[in-house]
């Protein structure tokens, strides 16, 4: 869990720099104010992107776990041989 904990961390870190730098560029060139990015109310089919972005975004992290709980489980499953014995020696 720390594992991916850090890569996102790690992740949002980058993803931080690379915005600051394009706020900074843009408000240098006088393209728009920080105020602006600040102000900005997506539309409805940018809030809806966004939306599935975020889901997608967080199934990919936590498949890591969905898949180490799979193999948690598929460990810990009998044998059907251990089941037929086990029926057998119930008979």
């Amino acid at each position: 869990m720390l594992a991916i904990t850090m890569a996102a961390v790690q992740e949002l870190a980058v993803a931080r720099q690379r915005i600051d730098t394009l706020e900074r560029l843009l408000e240098g060139k006088g393209v728009l104010d920080r105020s602006e990015i600040d102000a900005f109310v997506p539309d409805r089919n940018a809030a809806a992107e966004r939306a599935l972005a975020n889901q997608e975004l967080i199934a990919r992290v936590l498949r890591i776990v969905q898949q180490r709980g799979e193999a948690v489980d598929i460990a810990n499953d009998p044998a059907s041989e251990d089941v037929a014995e086990e029926i057998g020696a119930d008979s």
